[in-house]
């Protein structure tokens, strides 16, 4: 993987350097005991949408429920004394009871803003009053939608994945944003991971669990094989690999 572009990595350090409001100190991420509450609901963040097949397939006049924002804004990368203000888009509902209680610990409920809609040229006005977005791996961060978020005043996108395939970083560095992502993910985790898809490939775990609810107990086509003694091979011998 090609090295990141300085005005990006140099960002990553930008969390470990925000104050948090109050003197509190950062929450702990690992093995945290935050207690449980819900997101604040705001106004802003009730968007009027439509379902079809369970998905949102409407952001049609989303900036009519972003906040105003006429103010002048500041321009440049954060400095390490501003109080973070975050949008985070692509909010889902286990979100809401893991990360997002983390963010508001450590940024406090009134600056952490959570949106259900991904990021786009459309749902960027719901930034307004943010000075950081927090994005995931659908949301669109194009020069269109970079453009729209430098104007509100947003200065900072940290991504909760490590790609940034999505990002305009042209765009980002001309426009004086600084950008974020995730480093790496626990290896241990993804080779467990892919060593439990293995395992339900081979003993047709899926297919058996289907015809169960459907009430077929048959076996027929779902006898595996035992894989004691057999050779596997392992493609890429990074850090998931080894």
């Amino acid at each position: 993987m090609a090295a990141m572009p300085a005005h990006v990595s140099a960002a990553v350090t930008y969390t470990a350097t925000t104050p948090r409001p109050d003197g509190r100190k950062p929450a702990r991420v690992a093995g945290s005991l935050v207690p449980h509450r819900r997101a604040p609901h705001h106004r802003w963040a009730t968007v009027r949408q439509q379902k079809r097949g369970g998905r949102l397939n409407n952001n049609a006049a989303l900036a009519e429920d972003a906040p105003a924002s006429d103010a002048k804004h500041d321009t440049g990368p954060l400095s390490g004394t501003e109080t973070l203000t975050l949008a985070v888009f692509s909010t889902s509902s286990y979100m809401r009871h893991t990360q997002t209680n983390v963010l508001e610990e450590a940024f406090g409920a009134s600056n952490v803003r959570s949106l259900d809609v991904s990021l786009s040229p459309t749902t960027a006005p719901l930034a307004a009053g943010c000075n950081a977005v927090c994005l995931f791996v659908n949301d669109r961060a194009d020069a269109e939608t970079i453009d729209i978020l430098a104007d509100l005043g947003v200065r900072f996108i940290a991504m909760r994945c490590a790609g940034y395939d999505r990002v305009d970083l042209d765009a980002c560095q001309r426009r004086g944003v600084a950008v974020a992502r995730v480093p790496a993910y626990s290896p241990y985790a993804i080779a467990e991971h892919a060593i439990a898809m293995m395992l339900a490939l081979n003993r047709q775990l899926m297919k058996g669990h289907a015809r169960v609810l459907q009430g077929n107990y048959s076996l027929s086509g779902l006898v595996g094989f035992d894989m004691h003694g057999k050779t596997v091979g392992v493609i890429g011998t990074g850090k998931i690999g080894r």
